[in-house]
């Protein structure tokens, strides 16, 4: 999910040292949580990568006999293969994502008076200076 999401969402910014990477995993809790169709949509990563419909997946996968899968990513190695078969608990993790995204934007977010704006988005996610003392303390 995360070479998909590279794959088809660059972002310019994101290879200067002074990006923001916390905007790219807000970006992809957003797109995985809340707005990627995981029903229709199956997930493609070979030849620079792309979405595509389950219907296209599922007739390469009729010589095997089965269906996509509810997350859907064709093996790059073998396009019969669904590796996301047997992610049973895939809707929970849609779930999730959406859950961090909802949580993250509202209180790391632009319009959250509980942080400091001056800082990156993923340095008011994980604050470096508690990481900091606590490598510290714990050596």
């Amino acid at each position: 999910m995360v070479v998909s999401f590279l794959q088809l969402h660059p972002r310019q910014d994101a290879v200067s040292p002074t990006s923001n990477l916390g905007v790219l995993l807000l970006e992809f809790f957003e797109f995985y949580g809340l707005l990627f169709n995981y029903k229709a949509v199956g997930i493609r990563i070979k030849d620079g990568g792309s979405y595509v419909p389950k219907s296209e997946i599922q007739q390469q996968m009729l010589e095997t006999g089965c269906r996509p899968s509810f997350l859907c990513i064709e093996d790059p190695l073998d396009s019969t293969n669904d590796i996301g078969r047997s992610s049973y608990g895939a809707v929970h993790v849609q779930e999730a994502f959406e859950y961090a995204y909802l949580s993250l934007n509202k209180a790391c977010g632009p319009t959250s008076s509980k942080v400091d704006q001056t800082k990156s988005l993923l340095g008011r996610i994980i604050r470096v200076s508690d990481v900091y003392r606590y490598r510290s303390v714990n050596k």
